[in-house]
């Protein structure tokens, strides 16, 4: 039987894990099966109710550092309501506060930057504070903070007036979830459209175990759906609107930065330069926008962020924790040895990957690029939040959609999340040790390159050098193979290609007006 029936990709055929699941309700589609007939359950609604579902699952999987207790309710322990691990200090007099007495942001696994920032924020823009106390996210995500902020204020008198007794830094984080899974919908829906004939694949991103740990974690959705509209841009040929999306996702998390340099590495190869030229400026005049204002009118507190950036030691998921906590080796101690080790070892990955594409007897797609770039960035990088994870989940579906290595995948990062939560509790709150959370990372590490492994393998092909030469004049190509080509776009357009599968190659004219 085909993977496709009636031009839709059935999973149930090739993806094993789908293909049990499908037996279970029912059995995989006939040959007279009545595809794309069911007026109220498609596609579509069936992916956003799952990704109800996982949002919730994600939202409780922070319930147990969302409860709030009354003043004077004898908390004890670090972490306890009011304390500078609380977030609860700077509520008013008489209001509830946030317990995380007995450090449940650990034993629970529930820890989120959401709540705990809560106290960075005030009625005042978030820049106009002393330097010491500047912003520790980029512009728009400050921004986006601060929002937030204030309408959880608006919310918070209305709650107070019903008579309810929660603490602000709960109804900010309730705010704020509801507001980034209007964000996840909306990534969903575009998600569909990229995936296309292939619109199951979306369930990787829906139910992808990573959203229920890191959902909630911080505002990462923020730069999703700004580089999954980017995406969405280039499949249309809006090389302008997807540069204004990638420069507001620089503005929120800077990995959007790869996107575009996935671009030029496919325009390097194939000599097209007009269009990646046109998404570039579009990109610098959205990132200005929203950065240049801030920076102008203080300046001081919007340059401390990339200071903070540049001094900032390892995290606890990097490559080099993983190096020091099983050597004991001290050679990373000082902030500038560290990043110039970051910038060797990643220049070193892109020449390598630069290398590849160049010697692939076709291009492959802005994701697949995008994924190489965003995996070699993350294995050499100082820093490795542990939300960051949430990044590769729209890329990986539209790369390597590869149903049990994705999940298992993301199976690895939840555990993950609960292995390094239980590992800062430190010895003597009996934490778990760093050799189970190196252990963890190996594995997590191993995956991420098994999926780049099975990417490179199924997208280039082994042919001879010598037949390589042959295929350098052409034009961008997707693979033939149908169980890529929901993901690939290039720059020789086809008008008879599915909108997700539609290529980027229309060149714009210098006199064309449209973006």
């Amino acid at each position: 039987m085909n993977a496709t029936v009636h031009n839709r990709y059935s999973p149930a055929v090739e993806e094993p894990m789908a293909a049990g699941f499908i037996e279970f309700i029912g059995g995989k589609l006939g040959r007279y099966a009545q595809v794309g007939t069911q007026r109220y359950w498609t596609p579509l609604r069936v992916l956003l109710m799952f990704a109800v579902i996982f949002l919730g699952l994600a939202y409780l999987s922070k319930a147990y550092c969302l409860e709030s207790v009354l003043p004077g309710a004898g908390l004890s322990g670090a972490g306890s309501a009011g304390s500078s691990g609380g977030a609860g200090a700077t509520t008013g007099a008489g209001e509830a506060l946030l317990n995380w007495s007995g450090n449940r942001q650990y034993t629970a696994a529930c820890y989120s930057d959401t709540i705990a920032g809560y106290t960075q924020f005030s009625y005042n823009f978030p820049y106009n504070v002393p330097v010491a106390d500047a912003p520790k996210s980029p512009v728009l995500s400050t921004l986006f903070g601060w929002i937030m902020y204030w309408i959880s204020a608006m919310v918070g008198v209305v709650v107070r007036l019903v008579g309810l007794q929660i603490a602000p830094p709960v109804v900010y984080f309730a705010v704020t979830a509801v507001t980034l899974s209007i964000l996840w919908m909306i990534t969903v829906r575009i998600m569909v459209d990229l995936t296309g004939s292939r619109v199951w694949d979306t369930l990787l991103l829906t139910c992808s175990p990573v959203v229920i740990v890191h959902a909630f974690t911080h505002w990462e959705i923020l730069s999703i759906t700004t580089v999954v509209g980017a995406l969405w841009c280039l499949s249309r040929q809006h090389f302008g609107y997807a540069g204004v999306f990638i420069g507001l996702g620089i503005s929120a998390q800077i990995w959007p930065v790869f996107l575009l340099l996935a671009l030029y590495i496919i325009a390097g190869r194939n000599d097209q330069w007009w269009e990646t030229l046109r998404c570039t400026e579009f990109t610098i005049l959205s990132w200005a926008a929203i950065n240049i204002p801030v920076a102008v009118l203080f300046p001081h507190t919007w340059f401390r962020y990339f200071v903070d950036v540049y001094l900032q030691m390892w995290d606890w998921q990097s490559g080099f924790a993983l190096l020091i906590r099983e050597t004991n080796w001290l050679g990373f101690d000082r902030a500038t040895t560290l990043n110039l080790v970051t910038v060797g070892m990643f220049s070193v990955l892109l020449v390598m990957i630069i290398a590849v594409i160049a010697q692939s007897p076709s291009t492959p797609g802005v994701p697949e690029v995008t994924l190489l770039l965003l995996v070699a960035w993350l294995l050499s990088t100082k820093e490795w939040s542990s939300q960051f994870s949430l990044w590769l989940v729209p890329i990986i579906v539209l790369a390597v959609p590869k149903w049990r290595l994705v999940f298992a995948w993301g199976a690895v990062e939840a555990v993950l999340w609960y292995v390094q939560a239980l590992h800062m509790l430190g010895k003597d709150h009996l934490g778990l040790p760093g050799g189970m959370l190196d252990f963890m990372l190996i594995i997590r590490g191993g995956l991420l390159l098994m999926l780049v492994w099975v990417m490179l393998r199924d997208n280039i092909p082994h042919i001879p050098k010598t037949r390589r030469r042959a295929y350098r004049k052409h034009t961008w190509t997707a693979p033939q193979s149908p169980q890529w080509e929901a993901s690939l776009w290039d720059f020789s357009a086809s008008a008879d290609r599915s909108p997700a599968t539609c290529t980027t190659s229309r060149r714009s004219s210098p006199g064309d007006s449209s973006p």
